[in-house]
């Protein structure tokens, strides 16, 4: 069996351990905390306190300018993809209605439609939102598969001859079920 410490070489573990560097400065830190929140104690706790608060605005004040980042980069990445930016908008629009399938997976099927890379880049953004309004989240009142639907006529192709399986892959419809 391990023989315990001594008395004395315990107390003096316990006084090393209490005056060491970083334990002063935690005890120092609470006793700064306590002023602010009693407002009692020495000027040396009153300045750390002060300091502890200067310190915490300007990092409130970096994390508050990344925002701005943010909104930054994303409204560049939209200026370089005008697919990004009608899907965006048509987010906008039809608020409170998901879309059925990811933005990027119906951008990859219809630039996948035949006879788009004949048509010029206009004409290919007006199809896409067409695409949108009325194959992602359906125009209310018309069928998808009809051709009353608006984008058959603007895009040129009759419901029958669409690809409705890689579209259904596209929506989430043919996901297994565990």
């Amino acid at each position: 069996m391990a023989r315990r410490k001594g008395f004395l070489s315990r107390i003096a573990e316990t006084l090393a351990n209490a005056l060491s560097p970083a334990r002063r400065e935690k005890a120092a830190d609470k006793r700064a905390r306590d002023f602010g929140r009693t407002g009692r104690g020495s000027a040396k706790d009153a300045e750390r306190w002060a300091q502890q608060r200067r310190d915490a605005e300007t990092s409130r004040k970096a994390h508050a300018k990344r925002p701005d980042v943010k909104r930054e980069r994303e409204r560049r990445k939209l200026e370089r993809d005008p697919y990004q930016k009608a899907w965006k908008d048509a987010r906008q629009a039809n608020r409170g209605r998901r879309p059925r399938g990811s933005y990027q997976r119906h951008r990859n099927f219809f630039l996948s439609i035949p006879g788009l890379e004949y048509e010029s880049d206009e004409d290919i953004e007006e199809l896409w939102e067409s695409y949108i309004e009325h194959m992602v989240y359906g125009a209310r009142g018309t069928r998808l598969n009809k051709l009353d639907n608006p984008f058959w006529n603007e895009i040129g192709i009759a419901p029958e001859d669409f690809d409705w399986r890689g579209w259904r892959e596209q929506m989430g419809y043919n996901k297994r079920r565990k």
